[in-house]
């Protein structure tokens, strides 16, 4: 659990006043006030919203009392081979397990994966269990969608135009890019700046898409 003073901190670092940090975070300001003065106990449920409020605006809470902003992290990581596919999904599962959130595809085609059929079904399970919500872009037409999943919330239809074959993702402060191949190659990037160029562009097209839609049902392909 992070400190008061990392707490004291990261306000600091975002110039924040205590007004800013009990608006963003939804606590009250009385709340906020007495802890950072010692007068309470914060529980553990408060410095975790705390820590999402935070995080969410590019802060890094490194070990001991230190923080610092997410922009100024560049770093890289390859996978190569057959595993790679489930360390990708291992990583955005250790990424936000602690605190949520969204995962964002572009340029998916779930045949893609069919070899892998049995762990996607357990990482969808246990990031549903931690509050991770996936969304997807497909290209117009793809039926390949899985059905257990909220199809209307989950996918959008995007012209073909469009459609790009290198799958990224988007989470937290990370861009993955999938290369199909032999071998089959993942890059993942850590640096805010270029996940959030990425998380508008998908934004963009994903306003401007259409939830796809199966004939004969209306939720469920055939």
């Amino acid at each position: 659990m992070i400190s008061v003073q990392q707490i004291r901190a990261a306000r600091a670092l975002l110039e924040w006043r205590q007004e800013d940090l009990a608006e963003r975070s939804g606590l009250s300001l009385a709340a906020i006030n007495k802890f950072e003065r010692g007068l309470v106990s914060p529980r553990k449920f408060t410095m975790d919203i705390l820590r999402q409020t935070f995080e969410r605006e590019g802060v890094e809470f490194t070990e001991g009392p230190g923080v610092r902003l997410t922009d100024s992290i560049f770093s890289v990581q390859n996978y190569i081979g057959k595993e790679a596919p489930i360390q990708l999904l291992d990583d955005i599962f250790n990424t936000l397990k602690d605190t949520g959130g969204e995962v964002l595809l572009s340029g998916i085609d779930e045949r893609m994966f069919g070899g892998y059929k049995d762990y996607v079904q357990f990482h969808l399970e246990r990031v549903r269990a931690k509050n991770i919500t996936p969304r997807a872009l497909l290209c117009e037409g793809d039926r390949n969608v899985l059905p257990y999943l909220d199809i209307e919330k989950t996918y959008r239809w995007i012209p073909k135009s469009l459609f790009t074959q290198l799958l990224y993702y988007v989470y937290a402060d990370k861009f993955a890019l999938v290369l199909w191949g032999r071998p089959i190659r993942i890059t993942i990037v850590r640096n805010r700046v270029v996940a959030e160029t990425f998380r508008r562009q998908f934004e963009m097209n994903w306003k401007n898409g259409k939830v796809p839609v199966f004939a004969g049902s209306q939720d469920v392909p055939p």
